[in-house]
């Protein structure tokens, strides 16, 4: 005993007993992995935070054997953490993960940090359906004993998705982690494979389940046999609360016994994601301040009749929302309000609005109108005449694609079209 103390003393802060990085969700959609890296390509310039609160039981327990009969000894009874983590799409292809837990107490013990790990993911391949890609990382030194390494650390993931993260993925890690040597007691502790594999449910538009299976594979063996490779299984429900905040609760078990696979977690945190989807346009456009572009559109300058339909780039809306997404739908509208200026042989335009299959139809309907709704009011404050305008809520009943499973299809769903309804003779 006093041998396995003395250590324990020597040799505690080379052990990281929590062995978990959280992944910060930066698109807010329905399925998170909480722990898991997807390698689909993002909208550069998005920014999610993430605080998750953990209780962890029993993380570093030593196993023994004297005369065929098996002891152990809990060196952490229990913990509780608070973590942090950052995730920034720098570009459409590259981004930057931070996070770090922030240990509340360690059996009854006041605040202390864990190792802060930087992440680099690289989306190499993506398409609606499939997407690979490559996390280089780093781990910084903790300050936490038993629950954080003293040594920089680090290593790399090669990541593969399949899905679509509003419906339904799989997204696997594996890669290997360079990790300095334990030397406490029984436990030689060395660099490890890592394997971690995620499965993701969206049960409705707001509610996604998740289930991971985390593996660190160690490339030696302990002198106590099953401990040197933790295996554990996490689960979490997802809320979106809204188009830039969701919530989760979840927790894990053990299927074995190893270093950072308590016998059981649980947490419960949020996330909040920022970007260009909030960006907003400071001034409304009027008709002399029409892009150039715009006055070399054919629709321009055609001469309208009823029934025919102004054939336009998309107005976007995000997942459930009757927000117009600007960046990417002012030139639309801009074009929209010179025609109405210069064509006042429009009596009445139609704006019909549609939305994707998620969702009921009831609900889908009442989104559609409040869409139109906020085109109308756009095209109102640009100085369009009110009564010009007409709308017609369309749902999900009148799909841009009919059989539809990714998010690529699931924008194109999320339309509004423009047509003439009556015009006026103009001499």
């Amino acid at each position: 005993m006093l041998i396995l103390l003395s250590s324990i003393l020597a040799f505690g802060q080379q052990v990281d007993a929590h062995n978990l990085n959280i992944v910060s969700n930066v698109e807010n959609t329905p399925v998170v992995a909480l722990t898991t890296f997807t390698a689909e390509t993002h909208t550069a310039g998005d920014v999610g935070i993430a605080a998750v609160v953990e209780y962890g039981h029993k993380p570093l327990t030593l196993h023994s054997s004297w005369r065929g009969e098996e002891t152990s000894r809990d060196v952490i009874s229990s913990y509780t953490a608070l973590n942090l983590a950052l995730g920034i799409n720098a570009t459409k292809h590259i981004g930057i993960a931070v996070s770090t837990p922030v240990y509340l107490s360690v059996d009854g013990e006041g605040f202390g940090l864990g190792n802060t790990q930087f992440s680099v993911p690289v989306s190499l391949v993506s398409d609606d359906v499939f997407s690979l890609g490559v996390i280089p990382f780093a781990k910084l030194p903790g300050t936490t004993d038993y629950m954080s390494f003293e040594t920089i650390s680090g290593g790399a993931l090669l990541s593969a998705t399949l899905g679509s993260p509003d419906a339904f993925i799989v997204s696997t890690n594996v890669g290997m982690q360079f990790s300095p040597k334990a030397d406490i007691y029984n436990l030689n502790g060395t660099d490890a494979m890592l394997v971690n594999i995620a499965l993701g449910q969206a049960v409705t538009d707001r509610i996604g389940l998740g289930l991971e299976l985390n593996a660190d594979l160690a490339a030696g063996k302990n002198q106590f046999p099953r401990t040197e490779s933790p295996i554990e299984m996490l689960g979490n429900v997802h809320i979106v609360a809204d188009k830039n905040v969701g919530v989760l609760v979840g927790a894990s078990h053990a299927l074995n016994r190893g270093v950072g696979a308590p016998p059981f977690r649980l947490f419960a945190g949020v996330n909040v994601n920022f970007g260009k989807k909030d960006t907003e346009v400071d001034e409304t456009p009027v008709c002399e301040n029409i892009i150039p572009a715009c006055k070399e559109n054919k629709e321009y300058e055609t001469a309208y009749s009823a029934g025919d339909v102004i054939l336009l780039e998309p107005i976007h809306f995000d997942f459930d929302s009757d927000v117009i997404r600007m960046y990417d739908s002012a030139n639309t509208l801009n074009v929209l309000v010179a025609v109405m200026y210069d064509h006042p042989e429009i009596a009445k335009l139609q704006i019909a609005t549609g939305t994707d299959s998620r969702g009921n139809d009831a609900y889908n309907l009442q989104l559609s109108q409040r869409r139109a709704d906020a085109i109308v009011k756009w095209l109102t404050e640009a100085g369009v005449d009110p009564n010009r305008l007409t709308t017609l809520a369309l749902g999900e009943r009148v799909p841009a694609v009919e059989t539809c499973d990714t998010e690529t299809c699931h924008e194109e769903n999320r339309y509004g079209s423009f047509t003439v309804r009556t015009v006026h003779t103009i001499r």
